[in-house]
């Protein structure tokens, strides 16, 4: 990938070999639209669609420096936007001959889960404190833990023969106590600590984007305008939850609510569209 380029896009009907042994399968990502699945290689970056293959390049390795990643690479600001980016382009560009191929599940379990996310959606919005302290407050610190356990796993080798690693047992042990000592803090102080890593994620991401401005076009390849909106959106974002962490944090739930709605709704249109789609057939 040559400078100045930040994204290559490749038809899938041009590649005739598959990926070599260096990709891995990435399960978490920031949302993109029509990303059937995401790979890594280092800090190179791989979005399959239905027709291409879209390839960027990161700066940090997110298994090498996952902060620096999240500072640099998904800053929240970020991650926000281009969720509600993608929940409204998959809802607008999505057909029912795609979901017959892709959807294993039936149309009625797809309204389901749609209706029940839309409830969902509306309980976040009327009781946003509430949310936060029956539902965050206990979901965040098994996040952690899980998190903790799954570094240990990974560190004993045991998917990757070979591949022991003490530092990351060491870690995720270290992260895992973290995690169990979480379920025992005060709400409040709780709310502090998630609102000050929100507020330093947001305020780092931010010196980075103006920092990488300031050095000229050629140092943003992704957009000179788009890293400079974002930066100056990351800043505003961390002085405002420094000024008013009470009205961000409902504000952060209140987007938690929106995106759960979405998705509800996406999901309970996919599944009435494939009932249609299903009926047109038999009727065939």
């Amino acid at each position: 990938m040559t400078q100045g380029i930040w994204e290559v896009e490749i038809a899938k009907a041009s590649i005739t070999e598959p990926l070599d042994d260096g990709w891995e399968k990435s399960s978490i990502n920031v949302p993109s639209p029509g990303t059937i699945a995401s790979y890594r290689k280092g800090v190179y970056h791989a979005h399959e669609t239905a027709t291409e293959w879209r390839v960027h390049l990161d700066h940090y390795d997110p298994r090498i420096h996952p902060v620096r990643h999240l500072i640099d690479d998904a800053p929240l600001i970020l991650m926000i936007g281009d969720t509600f980016k993608t929940l409204l382009m998959n809802t607008r560009t999505r057909n029912t001959a795609e979901m017959l191929r892709e959807q294993k599940t039936t149309w009625r379990m797809l309204v389901v889960l749609g209706v029940s996310l839309v409830l969902v959606a509306l309980f976040i919005g009327l009781d946003p404190f509430g949310f936060f302290e029956e539902v965050i407050l206990f979901l965040l610190p098994l996040m952690v833990t899980s998190l903790g356990m799954y570094m240990i796993w990974e560190g004993l080798g045991i998917r990757h023969p070979g591949a022991l690693s003490g530092r990351g047992i060491i870690l995720g042990i270290g992260i895992m106590a973290i995690g169990i000592f979480m379920f025992y803090l005060p709400t409040k102080v709780m709310a502090g600590i998630i609102l000050l890593i929100l507020a330093l994620w947001s305020f780092s991401s931010g010196i980075v984007s103006i920092k990488r401005v300031a050095k000229g076009r050629l140092a943003v390849p992704e957009g000179f305008l788009k890293i400079l909106a974002l930066g100056l959106l990351s800043l505003s974002m961390a002085i405002a939850i420094f000024l008013a962490p009470q009205a961000v944090l409902v504000i952060l739930i209140d987007v938690m609510a929106v995106i759960a709605f979405l998705l509800g709704l996406l999901l309970i249109g996919d599944g009435l569209s494939l009932r249609r789609r299903m009926k047109h057939t038999q009727e065939d």
